[in-house]
């Protein structure tokens, strides 16, 4: 062990084998896990601060010791300098090598993404007894021209846009949601090597004063989906956010929520929006936007049977059934003609 002694300086006690370093001050010690990358450079932080520590120790000793001045004393204490100077040097580099991220690879992500979002939402199909049903015919219009398919017909429609941004409004019940779930599962089912990969969000949980909408995407893929890449599939232009409820927005945020989608969607970035009608919308940019017509009753009846002619031809049940929504939920009634009583 060293002791101290005041008047005639530092003594070696006991029996030592191999050298001794000698140091005014030592700090904390700290363990922590390896850094992929920067671990050379933590062990020559290491080496460093040991040497600068011993460095510092030797001016100041020798300079109160020996009276140090001039010349000798300068090139002393520039010696500490630099070794300081290298070791915030090292240490920065280290922490940045430790912090980088392994490359992704972004078609193993998106393939991530799409079984994911099939799961989900095939899952979401089959409990709502789509598979067991015929679909109903779509009919919407746009600015120039009405068309009328079924619910997987919308796809090919998107395909055919100049640019594939959508808007899907529609009246509450109009099968908005059903239509986004729809046009998700059929352009998975379908889709291209280099295509986005279509992923519904519900609009409501976003604040675009905020959070901008990369931001919270990336966000929503991992708490929704347990993709955690969502920033790099995104930088790829691998994502189609079908944004799901614009009108679910508090009304002060939709007028927001349009200008963030204006101002931080690229040129060719995809997008599609369902809405019930609300002005907001007519300032979204570049979009083409499909209003939902309601039901024909004689698709109604296609879609419930025979047995429901009479009750769709007479009275207020007739009106209700221009629903999408009231006629999945007319499907549960065992006995139509009751309801004309």
């Amino acid at each position: 062990m060293i002791e101290d002694e005041q008047a005639g300086g530092n003594r070696l006690v006991g029996s030592v084998t191999g050298p001794v370093v000698q140091a005014a001050h030592v700090g904390s010690v700290h363990f922590q896990a390896a850094r992929p990358g920067g671990a050379w450079l933590a062990v020559a932080a290491a080496s460093l601060a040991s040497v600068t520590a011993s460095s510092a120790w030797l001016v100041v000793y020798r300079a109160t010791r020996f009276d140090l001045t001039g010349v000798e004393g300068v090139a002393s204490a520039g010696a500490v300098v630099v070794a300081v100077a290298l070791v915030l040097l090292v240490v920065r580099l280290g922490g940045r090598a430790g912090s980088r991220r392994h490359p992704v690879d972004v078609g193993q992500a998106r393939a991530g993404l799409i079984a994911a979002v099939r799961a989900q939402w095939h899952g979401e199909w089959v409990e709502r007894g789509m598979l067991r049903s015929s679909p109903l015919p779509v009919t919407w219009s746009t600015a120039d021209r009405v068309d009328r398919t079924g619910l997987d017909g919308v796809a090919t429609a998107l395909r055919g846009l100049p640019r594939r941004r959508l808007v899907v409004v529609g009246p509450g019940g109009s099968g908005k949601t059903v239509l986004a779930v729809r046009l998700t599962l059929d352009l998975l089912d379908t889709l291209g090597g280099h295509e986005p990969v279509p992923v519904p969000l519900a609009l409501a949980q976003w604040d675009p004063e905020r959070q901008l909408l990369r931001d919270w995407v990336a966000e929503r893929l991992a708490t929704d989906y347990g993709i955690t890449t969502g920033a790099e599939l995104l930088a790829a232009g691998a994502v189609l956010p079908v944004l799901d409820g614009l009108d679910e927005l508090a009304a002060r945020s939709r007028g927001p929520a349009v200008e963030a989608l204006n101002a931080q969607l690229g040129p060719g970035d995809p997008v599609v929006v369902t809405s019930r009608p609300d002005p907001a919308l007519a300032d979204l940019a570049g979009v083409t936007t499909f209003a939902l017509a309601p039901v024909d009753p004689a698709d109604a009846v296609a879609h419930l049977g025979e047995d429901w002619r009479p009750v769709v031809a007479h009275g207020p049940v007739a009106a209700a059934l221009t629903s999408p929504l009231m006629v999945a939920l007319a499907r549960a009634v065992p006995r139509p003609g009751d309801l004309l009583g």
